[in-house]
């Protein structure tokens, strides 16, 4: 299973050429914003807390800014997985928030800690644009002129999760279908696959190697990837690199503070034509797993 996905890798990322829209660095450390299976992955009365931070393209003015605060948990004897976060994000004069709720059932397979799970998602998005914050000179623009905008859409969208042991892979469609009563457009759909497994080098566990892959695809628009691999050392500790087609690379790390708390970093170093007017992008992700298994959470 470990050298099939390595194929799949290698052939996915063969000849694709992207132009990349914002997504998260540490996309496989929390991958619940794009895939609703994902929702109830650590096993039965498990769970996590989690909270992402990107400040993207510093130094320019207006660039995109996203925070989001979430959590999942299995419940039901190791079938029923729920989750979900509160995500903001702000780009020039274009807010953004929302309000995702996700639900999974999870179906064992018949080899160990082989299963497939199938995932729902509705989300309730809020977007909305300060007109008044915007500098102009023509006095007669009826753009400016006019009052804040701000529209309301609802979303349903679904996706798949297979794990066996150490590897996965997953497809979603976070917006399926997408009902608002305005007339601004909307974002249109979004395909995304996502794979990954880890290879262990030693009987102890403590030395591996975590290579990661997550495509997107959206009509009229060539496929966006991101690929990348983290290094871990003594179990607790990883570094990790990410490139993004068309887009830049990252640098990461990573750091288990203790078998409950999780900590990460990244930074983004953009090769496009936007690169002379930032100065990189930064990124910090935090996870905390709930165990209501008998353990002690602050050990």
């Amino acid at each position: 299973m470990k050298y099939l996905f390595s194929i799949v890798i290698i052939l996915l990322c063969s000849g694709l050429q992207a132009q990349q829209d914002f997504l998260l660095t540490n996309f496989s450390s929390n991958s619940l914003f794009i895939n609703p299976a994902i929702a109830g992955s650590n096993g039965y009365k498990q769970g996590t807390l989690f909270f992402n931070y990107r400040d993207q393209w510093m130094g320019l003015d207006g660039s995109p800014r996203t925070m989001m605060v979430g959590g999942e948990y299995n419940l039901f004897n190791d079938r029923i997985g729920l989750g979900g976060s509160v995500s903001r994000e702000s780009i020039g004069i274009d807010n953004r928030i929302d309000l995702i709720s996700n639900i999974a059932y999870r179906l064992p397979l018949e080899r160990k800690n082989e299963y497939l799970s199938f995932g729902l998602r509705v989300g309730s998005h809020i977007f909305s644009s300060e007109f008044s914050s915007v500098s102009y000179n023509d006095s007669q623009d009826l753009i400016y002129d006019s009052q804040n905008d701000q529209f309301h859409v609802l979303t349903i969208g679904t996706g798949l999760y297979y794990k066996i042991k150490n590897s996965y892979i997953g497809l979603s469609v976070p917006s399926i279908v997408a009902v608002s009563q305005s007339t601004a457009p909307f974002r249109t759909r979004h395909f995304y696959l996502h794979a990954g497994t880890k290879l262990y080098f030693n009987d102890y566990n403590d030395f591996a190697l975590e290579p990661a892959i997550l495509l997107k695809y959206e009509f009229a628009v060539p496929i966006q990837y991101s690929i990348g691999a983290k290094l871990w050392l003594v179990s607790k500790f990883g570094v990790g690199a990410l490139y993004r087609s068309s887009d830049g690379f990252a640098v990461s790390s990573h750091l288990k503070i203790s078998d409950f708390l999780d900590l990460g970093a990244s930074y983004d170093v953009n090769t496009s034509e936007l690169n002379q007017g930032n100065i990189g992008s930064i990124e910090v992700y935090v996870g905390y797993k709930i165990n209501n298994d008998d353990a002690d959470p602050f050990r």
